[in-house]
């Protein structure tokens, strides 16, 4: 039987060819962040921080690849057929994202943003007499097995190639004992949740680079652009300076795996140097998981000559990495159809989002803020975390904006307390906000609007009042901003609103779980 007669259906597909995050559950059909593979516009989805449902349109071009496989001529492998379409990939993300012309640029791609940072440490330890130094930010503000993956460990039960493997073992012995990666990282929100202050720590990486380098160390600076919580840390000035300083010993990764970033923003950072980690399942709402990994002239050409690191055959497959790179030829020579699917949407969403104008995005952006920012201010039940002003090479560009808005959660006790809601607390609200079910027989019976939601996954940030707490996300995506400026403008107050709804359904469900005697519940509208 030829592989084309064994090619599951496209909804299939876009669960395979990663780790198990991509499982769905039996009984919901989503996976663990609650999304499915096949379009839910029933579900009002401002949760791109974390994870969107495939788009119809998105799912269409999706579809449209399987069926052009399908197609393909009869003597052609399932891995000739894959480094093709995978060739054609690469080609529109760079003319998409204004990069073409760019020499020597090299694109790796891989199951996620965590397989990114794992590659990418990886190749930056090799040949390393003293054991490399990685520099981080706070794994809660980018995931939970970046610090894994940049270790060297294996951050998943399973790997993009099927294998199984354990959390937290080391991809090869070769990286243990005095030759291990160190890796630090680097809070960048205080206790109270408010910002530590970017001048602290960029004094704090100076100290750990100086220090690495001047004991001839391997140095790798992961900088954020954007965290979970819309943070951008730290400023890309400062990573210049210090790359200028230290060019021997260290390398700057910038970790954009939300890809909240313009054009211009992307090819400075490139032009800096600094290698890209990005990804299409944030921003763009393209289906989880895919990343890309876009690699300067000058490391490239380092790289190119360097052997395949250890460990790195069950995450990788020959047609995601550069031709003519020596590791690449060491790869296995199989497809991922998953992942090409996956990309294969994505696209379809950033193609979309290319094609409006700059001005009408700004202006989407300004008025989507002031209404968020005023609704969470006046709700007892909210607290907006603080995100200092972006800066960009360009100022004033689309992504000078905030497009992510992190909250903490609060109820009103019965004698009038205001007392912040616990991590266990915020999960079960950010669960019921899908559909999910409550352990509190209220909920269930209580008549809310029939709107599911999604907003980011719970972020920790800090202690209230001596209690841990965590931050949801109310998010801005590419998608919904091409909602809201197509025809002519017509539809942003209809996404405004479906935001506000989702907000008013959020402290609804905070005061049927958690009544007070002075307040009546407040029934959200309807999904407009």
């Amino acid at each position: 039987m030829s592989w084309r007669e064994q090619l599951p259906s496209t909804a299939a597909l876009l669960c395979e060819g990663g780790d198990e995050r991509l499982a769905l559950c039996a009984v919901k059909g989503s996976n663990k962040y609650g999304c499915r593979p096949q379009p839910d516009p029933l579900c009002a989805e401002f949760g791109s921080s974390t994870a969107t449902s495939i788009s119809s349109h998105a799912f269409d071009a999706a579809e449209a690849m399987r069926r052009q496989l399908l197609a393909s001529p009869s003597r052609t492998s399932a891995a000739k057929a894959y480094a093709q379409a995978m060739d054609d990939v690469r080609n529109k993300l760079l003319n998409w994202c204004g990069l073409q012309d760019i020499k020597g640029l090299a694109t790796l791609f891989a199951a996620s943003g965590t397989d990114l940072h794992l590659i990418a440490s990886q190749l930056m330890s090799q040949g390393t007499s003293q054991p490399p130094l990685v520099i981080m930010m706070d794994g809660c503000e980018t995931g939970s097995g970046v610090a894994n993956a940049v270790a060297g460990h294996h951050f998943a039960e399973q790997s993009a190639g099927g294998r199984r493997h354990q959390i937290g073992a080391p991809l090869n012995s070769g990286h243990v004992g005095a030759h291990a990666v160190q890796v630090v990282q680097l809070p960048i929100r205080q206790a109270d949740g408010q910002p530590r202050p970017q001048d602290e720590v960029e004094r704090h990486i100076t100290h750990l680079v100086d220090g690495a380098a001047l004991n001839q160390r391997k140095v790798l600076l992961i900088g954020l652009d954007i965290s979970k919580t819309g943070l951008q840390v730290p400023s890309q000035s400062f990573m210049q300076a210090l790359r200028q300083q230290w060019p021997q010993h260290l390398s700057v990764l910038v970790d954009a795996c939300q890809f909240r970033l313009s054009n211009a923003s992307l090819r400075s950072y490139l032009d800096s140097g600094f290698m890209v980690a990005m990804t299409g399942s944030k921003f763009l709402t393209g289906p989880s998981f895919c990343g890309a990994l876009l690699i300067p002239a000058d490391h490239a050409i380092r790289l190119s000559k360097q052997p395949l690191p250890e460990g790195l055959r069950q995450y990788c497959a020959q047609a995601e990495w550069p031709v003519g790179w020596r590791a690449s030829s060491q790869l296995p020579a199989r497809a991922n159809f998953g992942l090409l699917l996956r990309w294969t949407a994505c696209l379809s969403e950033l193609h979309a989002f290319r094609q409006l104008p700059d001005a009408h995005i700004r202006h989407f952006l300004k008025v989507f803020a002031t209404c968020i920012q005023r609704h969470l201010a006046h709700s007892d039940a909210f607290e907006l975390l603080p995100t200092p002003e972006l800066v960009r090479p360009i100022p004033g560009e689309w992504d000078s904006w905030q497009t992510i808005y992190p909250f903490v959660l609060w109820r009103t006790t019965p004698d009038g307390q205001r007392l912040p809601l616990s991590p266990a607390q915020t999960h079960e609200v950010y669960q019921l906000l899908q559909g999910g079910v409550s352990s509190e027989p209220q909920v269930t019976d209580l008549a809310l609007p029939p709107l599911r939601g999604q907003l980011g996954q719970p972020v920790s940030c800090g202690h209230r009042q001596g209690v841990p707490v965590t931050a949801l996300r109310l998010c801005v995506s590419a998608r919904l901003i091409v909602e809201a400026v197509s025809h002519r403008g017509d539809h942003a107050e209809a996404v405004i609103q479906r935001a506000l709804a989702l907000l008013d359904r959020t402290e609804a469900l905070i005061q049927t779980l958690y009544p007070s005697t002075n307040k009546e519940p407040h029934h959200a509208p309807s999904l407009p």
